[in-house]
């Protein structure tokens, strides 16, 4: 609970950005962060995204992983780039 109220937090100070959460496989990293997210839910107009990374194993699969929760389509012959900056701006 402590880990809790301390990421819940920390992901309102004005400078942060990125938080990212390390440690060994199987401790409780994924739920946390889920944890977090649901209790802030209403704290972020456009919502909370999980994207699980942990599936991705070559550089050119994380901008599909970012995309899909997002419901984000990959434009045909374009990056995803500017369609995922254009949902997360919004």
């Amino acid at each position: 609970m402590r880990d809790l109220a301390a990421l819940s937090e920390r992901i309102f100070q004005p400078e942060l950005r990125l938080l990212t959460i390390i440690g060994p496989p199987g401790i409780g990293k994924t739920r946390l962060a889920i944890a977090v997210a649901g209790r802030q839910m209403d704290r972020f107009r456009g919502g909370v995204w999980f994207v699980d990374l942990s599936v991705v194993t070559r550089a050119e699969s994380i901008l599909p992983a970012i995309a899909r929760p997002l419901n984000v389509a990959e434009p045909p012959g374009q990056s995803l780039i500017q369609p995922i900056a254009e949902q997360l701006h919004n």
